[in-house]
Parts: C-alpha cells; sequence; structure tokens
C-alpha cells in the first residue's frame, strides 16, 4: 500500500516533551517524545507509505516529518513497527495504540520508531539533535542516537558517537565507539552567560 504526499495523525499515547534543563544533564526530559504516555497525537507527513502488514511495519519516505506537541522530527525515512491491525487503517480507531502492552479494542500497538538519513531533531526550547539514525523504542522506554550525534542548545554543542537516553529514569549519556587509538573522545563546547556589557547594559561608575 502506497499513497503520494500521506499525511497522518496517530492518536498514540505518547509523552508530552517535558521542560529542558541543562543540556548534559536532562537530555532525556526533552526528547521523551514519541514514547511513553500522553494523549498528544503525533503527526506524520512524507512523500509516500509504504505498509507491510504482514511484517507489521509501516515505512514512510521522503522528507518525513513527525511532530509532537513542541518536538519535531525530520529524516529521510521512517520505520514504524506495530502489533496488532494495520496502522493507519480507515478506521479512526485503528490508530489509538497503547504504550502499557495492553491493546486496544480494534486497534494496533506501535513498539518502536526508527528514523534515517539526516535525522534532526528539534525541541521546541532551543534544542537539537542531528544524528545519522535514531530509534524510539517505545516498550523499553529507550531513545537512542547514532552515527555523528551532535547535541546542542543555544551556543552549547556535545559530539559523539551515541547518545542513549533512559526516559524512564531520566538519564543519558553520550560515547564515542571504536578501539585504543582510534576512539575518539566526546566533544563538547560550554558557551559562558554573556556579561551586562556584551549584552548590551552599559555600567556608569562613580564620576
Amino acid at each position: 500500500m502506497i499513497a503520494a504526499g500521506f499525511a497522518l495523525a496517530l492518536a498514540v499515547l505518547v509523552p508530552q516533551m517535558m521542560p529542558a534543563a541543562a543540556l548534559a544533564q536532562n537530555v532525556g526530559s526533552s526528547f521523551g517524545g514519541f514514547s511513553g504516555s500522553s494523549n498528544e497525537p503525533i503527526d506524520i507527513e512524507a512523500d509516500e507509505l509504504e505498509v507491510l502488514d504482514g511484517k507489521k511495519i509501516a515505512i514512510f519516505s521522503g522528507n518525513v516529518k513527525a511532530a509532537q506537541g513542541k518536538m519535531t522530527m525530520r529524516s529521510k525515512l521512517l520505520k514504524v513497527k506495530y502489533s496488532g491491525e494495520q496502522a493507519g487503517a480507515a478506521n479512526p480507531d485503528a490508530r489509538k495504540v497503547s504504550t502499557d502492552g495492553k491493546k486496544k479494542s480494534g486497534g494496533s500497538q506501535i513498539t518502536s520508531i526508527r528514523a534515517e538519513g539526516k535525522v534532526l531533531i528539534e525541541s521546541g526550547d532551543d534544542q537539537t539533535a542531528t544524528s545519522d539514525w535514531a530509534v524510539f523504542d517505545v516498550i523499553k522506554q529507550t531513545v537512542t542516537l547514532g552515527g555523528d550525534v551532535v547535541l546542542s542548545q543555544g551556543g552549547n554543542v556535545l559530539r559523539g558517537d551515541k547518545l542513549i537516553i533512559d526516559l524512564k529514569t531520566n538519564r543519558s549519556r553520550i560515547v564515542n565507539l571504536g578501539d585504543g587509538s582510534k576512539r575518539q573522545r566526546v566533544r563538547g563546547l560550554f558557551m559562558p552567560k554573556k556579561s551586562g556589557a556584551e549584552t548590551g547594559v552599559k555600567k556608569t561608575g562613580a564620576q
């Protein structure tokens, strides 16, 4: 099943993104979308959609944009794995899924979402992440970004090979792969806050 210019609003029970804290300390709270528990729908747009119902996979391709609340993810390809009935069926109830392991009557349960090809995730609070691929595991409540990961907020930047976020514990870690001398270190650039003079605030001294 292939549909051109496909736009789909999935009434998926996934979490709203929580406000972000420090870039290096609270990554999980900002990238908690598409997984967990929320009444916010996921709106997916793509040039084409192919549903392989025998394998329980829906493949969105071409200028893919997936949004939930303030969170937006863009990629070349998006693979949605599900259980139960066909995702995106004509019956609106078939688009309702649960992340608590209990399939809704007449519906389906999304188990994972994988984005591939120039992945860009924007959290709506000036925090962005780019990578070659990203996987949202609904069952395990984890988010993994891999391949040239760059996490930024304002002027602060973190770089690594893989970013792993545990949405249940809200813990995140960024690592570099490779062995021995070939393994590079995780790099971070943190910009200091601007002083009053730098932000255009004039200070007058004693005359």
